[in-house]
């Protein structure tokens, strides 16, 4: 019977996950469980996204005790998410002032060259937009993974080594590579060129386990055969890439931070202690920040799939302002599978041809329907963009809107009852986005925003969207 009444006290008050994070009206909720199914918030610029619908996500999350990750797109947006973080109770880190060499702590973690490269994806992917390998387009399924492969290369290479596998150290090793088939052959390129007398070294061991010896069959090949006979355009293209990712990893400040030989605050800590981290690289102040954010934010990411939510179930939360700012193709990925490792995503941006414009053009509209329909819950504030407003009445739908007409005529044959019905389309929110209060003193600081989530019927609307508005709040 104990058992029973405590089984029964939960089903009652409801797990974890129901716990609220807001009240959306009397009879609504969006809780911890909806948080984790990601959510988007769209708006023109100054519509009262990040003071009305952000800020009281964070108000709510700090009161069930989540980890907060803030991607910021400006200076200013990290110093207004790190007082929002503070006034709400968190403890604020800026990754600025903890030092985190990222390949050392994924080293630390899985111990794998392949692993460890594999968190430059995002740093790639916004290379080749940049550099125009294929811009993001078909030929980026062939850039993307050969750059990922070269610097795995040069990883496995300073592992056979027995060198320490650094940002500095892979740049070397890939910038001494051998342009030709005969500077392969050639001992004065051995003798000069870094890569060269680690292949020489390495030619000379003697493998230890089979595993060992394959792989150093692969990077003496890689490194003598495929590298030299590369087209020159194809080298060309592979060797901008490359430079573009190393350069920003290898240069202050981000040297001193992400490529310090330093560990301090690690995402596990993050995870466990519930703190507020917030990323202050401004993607809009240097160019490579962009870069800064969307490997941090997969970090952050790799580390939660890893984390045993049966010991460590705290939930956590990655907010990205201006997502489209470092938006990749890995985000669409783990959007679809973040949900049971008890972490979910907020994001905000602009409109729609915003996000698509992060892709190529003939990816751009698949990708921005996928990031969507993994988005459950979606935030409207007010907005113009004609594309925005038309996908938003097309995903609310239409509704058959009835009139009935009645009345009677009397002359001098008697009454003569007169009956009519007509029937049309209409949608219930047409013109209703352009509207949306968007805060600040002429709107008595009150913001508002439509609320559509997949599959959800709200009962104060009793429709498939819910108006509701918030009061903006000093920060």
């Amino acid at each position: 019977m104990g058992w029973f009444r405590l089984w029964k006290r939960r089903q009652e008050a409801g797990g974890p996950l129901d716990r609220v994070i807001m009240a959306l009206s009397d009879s609504d909720h969006w809780t911890v469980r909806d948080l984790l199914s990601n959510c988007i918030n769209i708006g023109q610029t100054g519509s009262g996204k990040s003071s009305g619908w952000v800020q009281n996500v964070i108000a709510g999350a700090a009161r069930q005790k989540l980890a907060l990750f803030f991607n910021c797109a400006k200076k200013e947006d990290a110093a207004f998410y790190g007082r929002l973080a503070a006034g709400a109770g968190y403890q604020v880190c800026y990754v600025s002032d903890w030092p985190l060499d990222v390949l050392m702590y994924e080293w630390g973690q899985v111990g794998s060259t392949k692993v460890i490269c594999e968190l430059l994806l995002p740093a790639i992917e916004l290379a080749n937009k940049q550099v125009g390998g294929g811009g993001g387009g078909d030929e980026s399924g062939f850039f993307v993974p050969q750059t990922l492969l070269r610097f795995e290369m040069a990883a496995d290479l300073l592992v056979l080594a027995g060198e320490p596998v650094t940002f500095p150290a892979i740049k070397a090793v890939l910038e001494g590579a051998p342009k030709t088939a005969a500077q392969a052959q050639s001992p004065e390129w051995r003798k000069g060129s870094y890569c060269g007398q680690l292949l020489a070294f390495v030619a000379q061991g003697h493998p230890e386990t089979p595993d060992e010896a394959i792989t150093q069959a692969h990077v003496v090949e890689f490194f003598n055969v495929s590298i030299p006979n590369l087209s020159a355009r194809t080298r060309s293209i592979l060797e901008a890439i490359q430079t573009q990712v190393l350069l920003i990893f290898c240069r202050p400040p981000v040297r001193n931070v992400l490529a310090s030989g330093e560990v301090s605050l690690t995402p596990d800590e993050w995870a466990r202690e519930g703190l507020a981290v917030v990323c202050d690289f401004g993607t809009l102040v240097a160019p490579e920040n962009p870069t800064v954010n969307g490997t941090l934010r997969y970090l952050y990411q790799r580390a939660l799939f890893r984390r045993d939510t049966r010991k460590s179930n705290r939930p956590c939360l990655i907010v990205h302002d201006e997502v489209q700012t470092s938006l990749v193709s890995t985000d669409i990925q783990v959007l679809s599978v973040n949900r049971s490792h008890l972490f979910g995503h907020l994001l905000a941006t602009q409109s729609l041809p915003v996000l698509k414009s992060c892709f190529s053009e003939n990816r751009g509209e698949a990708f921005a329907a996928a990031l969507l329909s993994n988005c459950v819950t979606t935030v409207w504030n007010a907005t113009r963009c004609p594309v925005t407003l038309g996908y938003v009445q097309e995903s609310v739908g239409r509704q058959l809107m009835t009139f009935d007409s009645g009345g009677a005529t009397v002359d001098e044959h008697g009454v003569r009852p007169n009956v009519g019905r007509s029937e049309h389309f209409e949608t219930p929110i047409e013109g209703l986005l352009q509207s949306l209060a968007s805060g600040g003193p002429r709107n008595n600081r009150i913001v508002q925003a439509l609320i559509t989530q997949t599959g959800r019927t709200f009962n104060h609307s009793g429709q498939p969207f819910l108006l509701t508005e918030f009061q903006q709040r000093e920060v």
